[in-house]
């Protein structure tokens, strides 16, 4: 037997998910014009990770 308590409905779920989702997208789409055919979802969370950790660097 499950229990499932009422959770409060989140309004900004739709909002994380489409920009993800372009997020992703902008990624491939770099990779495709750098010239990776085609690119794996491997490639493309790795591409991504490094573009939010080169976000997070403040050059001095």
């Amino acid at each position: 037997m499950t229990q499932r308590s009422k959770l409060p409905v989140d309004p900004t779920r739709p909002m994380r998910r489409l920009a993800i989702r372009n997020s992703i997208n902008r990624v491939k789409s770099m990779l495709n014009s750098v010239g990776s055919p085609d690119p794996t979802p491997e490639s493309i969370a790795e591409e991504a990770k490094l573009r939010v950790y080169r976000s997070k660097i403040v050059e001095e």
